[in-house]
């Protein structure tokens, strides 16, 4: 397990690259995509916290074994990325099937 500092490191390291990425101008002949999608958040931030209360694992403690902000994605102030849901899925040693399963994504209507 690695310490709060490199936590703390690799939190500011992620909010730094998400914050660049944010500055990059658009290609206006594209369509613009919705950065994030409140339904999905949702449902993915649900999912997050069902699995670690089963376990009977504190926010603090899954802290600890991740590096994960895993309050800031359960209380949905930051997206979780593919790859934190891969790391989370690593320390409850479960497939990202697994993880997914149960999680129902509306269809949008044409």
């Amino acid at each position: 397990c690695i310490g709060m500092v490199q936590c703390a490191a690799l939190n500011f390291i992620e909010n730094y690259l998400r914050e660049l990425s944010d500055k990059i101008k658009p290609d206006f002949n594209k369509p613009e995509l919705q950065q994030t999608d409140p339904i999905l958040v949702e449902s993915i931030a649900k999912r997050l916290q069902e699995i670690r209360e089963r376990h009977k694992h504190t926010k603090e403690f899954v802290l600890h074994g991740t590096c994960l902000a895993i309050s800031d994605y359960e209380r949905k102030v930051k997206s979780l990325t593919l790859a934190s849901i891969a790391k989370f899925c690593l320390f409850y040693n479960i497939s990202l099937d697994e993880y997914f399963h149960g999680i129902t994504y509306p269809k949008q209507t044409k």
